[in-house]
């Protein structure tokens, strides 16, 4: 028998973007600024106070500037579409950073087709390519295949004030 460390933990989900990829593309900056972006700071201290305060969101939430969580309901709903959840602040090399879990499986054969998620099946945009039902209408592209991308926002506290841009 195998212990666990032997598992090899294998997406759910085959992402079109890791969350690092999807926030400097919504700040609208590169790999290597991300940790310095204002909207990225911002982020990251209020879901490390949330955790650290032990409140239920729906308290704490009352705390985050609109605006800003508008960004991150976007951040969140993008980072759930490809199978990430669950953010946190973790010191990685002596940086604080935000980490993700990932849906995942330990299971080494391929899982039935049933169980298998898309990007479609996770996604919460507004979909016109779906019934009702949230079934993808026959001869519809997915969006994911279109290379979609959600809207560049940034964050900016200045003297008291909030900016979207």
């Amino acid at each position: 028998m195998r212990n666990s460390e032997d598992r090899k933990k294998r997406a759910l989900v085959e992402y079109e973007s890791d969350p690092r990829e999807i926030m400097c593309r919504m700040f609208g900056c590169m790999s290597v600024e991300l940790y310095n972006n204002v909207t990225y700071k911002a982020i990251r201290e209020h879901v490390k106070n949330s955790k650290a305060s032990y409140a239920q969101w729906d308290e704490y939430r009352k705390k985050i500037d609109p605006a800003l969580r508008e960004i991150m309901a976007e951040l969140w709903m993008e980072c759930r579409r490809n199978g990430f959840f669950g953010p946190m602040v973790r010191t990685i090399e002596g940086r604080e950073v935000i980490t993700w879990r990932q849906l995942s499986t330990s299971r080494t054969e391929k899982t039935p087709a049933e169980l298998d998620c898309t990007l479609c099946e996770l996604c919460e945009r507004e979909c016109k390519k779906k019934d009702f039902n949230g079934v993808m209408r026959a001869g519809e592209i997915p969006c994911w295949h279109q290379s979609e991308s959600p809207p560049k926002v940034t964050y900016e506290a200045v003297g008291g004030k909030t900016t979207l841009f």
